[in-house]
């Protein structure tokens, strides 16, 4: 079990947040948060690694022993690419990302009559990315951030149908979706790449911040997935 330390918990005190009054906090010194509290890794966005001396950046995390983690957003393979190449580069084992559409809460009404053909933009953008994630080799996986149901997540698993794409299951959101958080664990261990409860919960690699923990091990993807 592996243990690290995230930014989303605490967006005010690490300064992501806009309307934060302090200054953004810095890749080392998150590294440094983490291992002054005996934690052996962490989850960096990409837009705080901006300016950063990216090597630096990778060999002071394998100075320490810590694993990273790259959160990126979005489904535009432009993007998610360039972040791909970003934690090779890290040496990171998984991108993170989140396709959005619908609203905080699940509300989908902005792309009423649309999401359809929304979820096919979402699937040739990933299947895109995910390309040059197989060649890079690290892992891409979208969340279920109160956007995609649990049919969704199995379809573009099963759709793009490599080992090197999969889900980061975030246990409270699917309650947006209308599921149970527990259904969701189970739809298929095989697609699960990565875990956020999002109450305090211990598993094989977590990443833990404040309310949220995340799976950060070796891909558990192994075929397609089945429901149980």
């Amino acid at each position: 079990m592996r243990i690290g330390l995230a930014v989303y918990g605490t967006v005010f005190s690490m300064g992501i947040h806009p309307a934060s009054t302090r200054p953004p906090i810095r890749s080392r010194q998150l590294m440094d948060r983490a291992l002054v509290a005996g934690l052996e890794g962490v989850e960096l966005p990409a837009s705080l690694l901006q300016g950063e001396d990216i090597e630096d950046v990778a060999q002071y995390a394998r100075n320490h022993g810590l694993f990273i983690t790259l959160a990126s957003g979005g489904y535009a393979p432009d993007k998610l690419m360039k972040d791909i190449e970003l934690g090779a580069r890290l040496g990171v084992g998984t991108v993170r990302t989140a396709v959005g559409g619908a609203k905080i809460g699940g509300d989908r009404r902005p792309l009423a009559g649309r999401w359809q053909s929304f979820l096919q933009e979402v699937l040739v953008g990933l299947r895109e990315a995910t390309t040059v994630a197989e060649h890079a080799g690290v892992n891409l996986a979208v969340e279920n951030h109160q956007d995609l149901a649990s049919e969704e997540l199995l379809w573009l698993c099963e759709s793009i149908g490599s080992p090197r794409f999969g889900v980061t299951l975030d246990t409270g959101n699917p309650l947006a979706t209308a599921e149970e958080p527990l259904d969701q664990m189970i739809i298929g261990p095989s697609i699960l790449l990565e875990r956020q409860p999002s109450s305090p919960a211990c598993g094989a690699s977590f990443r833990l911040m404040p309310g949220r923990q995340e799976e950060t091990g070796e891909p558990l993807l192994n075929g397609k997935s089945q429901r149980s």
